[in-house]
């Protein structure tokens, strides 16, 4: 996901891009397993980021209906076109909206920051306005896939279709 994310912000730097994020709460762990990106309508620039708000949902109503609504939306991601990776008081702001609003279904949101420099901030905001700032762990699919308990967690995989 990481690279997915590197992949959108690299092209536009030095304006800011990003997108939501989706995933799912199990055994106490937040396994985010996408990330959209801007979408065509999006606002970006070196200081604002608004996300195409319409093309996004579409997003996520894709992933919720192909998941069987075990993935749902889980928060923000966004690039800084700077070295810093913590939220600026716009983006704390923003996701405090966000774990308010009934209408996202979360009670914390969770955002990354893409810094410049490729490292990643990671909060969980929750609705009073504060927020904790988390190490980053970026586990490689592989691994993933060869540990049991975290094979056991994976999305299920989009079968392919084939017609005789």
């Amino acid at each position: 996901m990481s690279e997915k994310m590197i992949s959108q912000s690299d092209p536009v730097a030095p304006n800011e891009t990003g997108g939501i994020l989706v995933g799912y709460l199990e055994y106490g762990i937040l396994f985010i397993t996408g990330a959209s990106d801007s979408g065509p309508h999006s606002t970006e620039s070196p200081t604002l980021f608004v996300r195409d708000s319409e093309y996004c949902q579409d997003y996520l109503e894709q992933i919720e209906t192909e998941s069987c609504r075990k993935i749902r939306y889980v928060g923000e991601w966004h690039s800084h076109p700077s070295s810093a990776f913590n939220p600026s008081q716009t983006d704390i702001k923003s996701l405090e909206s966000i774990a308010r609003q009934d209408h996202y279904a979360v009670d914390e949101a969770v955002s990354i920051i893409l810094s410049k420099d490729k490292e990643l901030g990671v909060t969980i905001h929750q609705k009073d306005g504060s927020f904790k700032l988390l190490a980053t762990v970026i586990v490689p699919r592989s691994y993933a896939e060869t540990n049991q308990m975290l094979d056991a967690l994976s999305p299920p995989e989009k079968k392919e279709e084939r017609t005789l």
